[in-house]
């Protein structure tokens, strides 16, 4: 994921609007054109055939996916709030960074939030503290973003849940 990270970087620009749809590249195991739309938040888009487009090892592919006004968002038949609101924290994170703290009310506590990944899965495993025995263990968080506070950085982990009351927890 480092690797994919760095040649995001690298290539420079990796979010888009296109006809006024929003889009970013995703990285996991590969390259991903996603869309950042209410309409379809975090979800694939379409190619002209109507095809799902999908993972890349390329990233001048999944630049072009993303930017390219012949792809289309798809309609999900789940339309989930949690993404709505995770498509609109990374546009921000990715746009305006230094915004975000204030939008998201934690404006004390980080000068700018910068877009790291999405969607990250990591596992492993740890020993418990009590009894010793080593347990497999899976970290997950929606977002993952680089909290900025004068010349700090500190690693911000967001989980969004549509269940549960709004909290940011520091």
């Amino acid at each position: 994921m480092t690797v994919l990270a760095k040649a995001r970087k690298e290539n420079g620009k990796y979010c888009f609007e296109v006809n006024g749809h929003r889009r970013y590249v995703r990285i996991s195991t590969k390259f991903r054109a996603v869309s950042l739309d209410s309409e379809n938040p975090c979800g694939h888009l379409l190619d002209k055939q109507e095809k799902k487009i999908n993972g890349t090892k390329h990233i001048n592919k999944a630049i072009n996916d993303a930017s390219s006004d012949l792809n289309k968002n798809h309609l999900p038949g789940n339309l989930k709030p949690e993404h709505q609101v995770q498509a609109f924290i990374i546009w921000q994170a990715i746009t305006a960074p230094d915004k975000l703290p204030t939008i998201l009310g934690i404006k004390q506590k980080f000068d700018s939030l910068l877009f790291v990944t999405d969607e990250l899965s990591l596992f492993g495993s740890s020993v418990d503290p009590v009894d010793g025995e080593r347990r497999l263990c899976r970290f997950r968080a929606d977002l993952v973003l680089l909290g900025v506070k004068g010349s700090q950085y500190l690693p911000v982990l967001i989980e969004l849940k549509k269940a549960r009351d709004t909290k940011v927890m520091i």
